[in-house]
């Protein structure tokens, strides 16, 4: 964190790096709490190492966890819907509610396809077809009618587990002979091209909502785009210190 939180290259909400915690369950409950609840022994809030930290989360049945944590939000990660509950579309408006009462950030996890098989045979029941984009787009809606609050995609390079959306050629593995696939005649920029389309649409429908939730560690979170306090007016570029609306958030985003 000394290193990288303050680089331009990490994404940053609010001014503060934000982290995903990959596999953050497999933490206990109470030394995340430790580390990110204000109170916590040895609490990261209000520090130079605050941050927004968003755990992964499998099952709205573990939400809690989010909670007794001191988390900011969670996200699905998975590619593949067979793999949580959290990573099917069908229960994100579900999750999104959740994330609304108790003020915490959802962010949907989407991913073109999903094909371990070459590096787990054993997990082929997980294999997802791209669809020639099909599938990718799909999720995207998903994602826009689900009130996630913002989306991560899986992934950007991740070719173990086919969920690359980086520019392609074919390519040979000349001491293997394994084939690589391209993207077919949708050319090599496919999954780029239908990013660029649909954050342009999410980003666009979330500045037009009736309302906004940002963490805000401290619990005072009364902002709501349309409806500022005094606080807010009152801080710089008349937005709040922890609970920016929609405009700003998004932006950042």
């Amino acid at each position: 964190m000394e290193r990288y939180n303050k680089s331009t290259a990490l994404l940053h909400v609010g001014g503060k790096p934000v982290y995903f915690m990959y596999d953050s369950y497999r933490i206990p409950r109470q030394e995340w709490a430790d580390m990110l609840a204000p109170n916590g022994a040895n609490t990261v809030r209000g520090t130079e190492w605050d941050g927004v930290f968003i755990a992964l989360l499998l099952d709205l049945k573990e939400a809690d966890a989010v909670l007794s944590g001191g988390f900011d939000g969670f996200y699905t990660y998975f590619a593949s819907e067979v793999v949580s509950p959290a990573g099917k579309p069908e229960n994100w408006p579900g999750l999104a509610r959740w994330a609304n009462e108790h003020k915490k950030l959802f962010i949907a996890s989407i991913g073109p396809g999903y094909d371990d098989s070459r590096i787990r045979p054993w997990n082929e029941g997980a294999t997802r077809s791209r669809e020639t984009g099909a599938r990718y787009r799909r999720y995207w809606d998903h994602a826009l009618s689900s009130g996630a609050h913002a989306v991560s995609i899986t992934s950007y390079n991740e070719w173990g587990e086919g969920t690359q959306i980086e520019p392609v050629q074919p390519w040979t593995d000349a001491v293997l002979g394994t084939a690589y696939k391209d993207y077919g005649t949708e050319g090599p920029h496919l999954y780029l091209n239908i990013t660029r389309e649909y954050a342009s649409r999410f980003i666009d429908s979330r500045v037009h909502r009736a309302h906004r939730l940002t963490p805000d560690s401290s619990g005072d979170s009364d902002c709501r785009s349309g409806s500022r306090d005094a606080r807010c007016s009152s801080s710089q570029g008349g937005t709040c210190t922890g609970c920016q609306d929609a405009h700003t958030v998004h932006d950042e985003l």
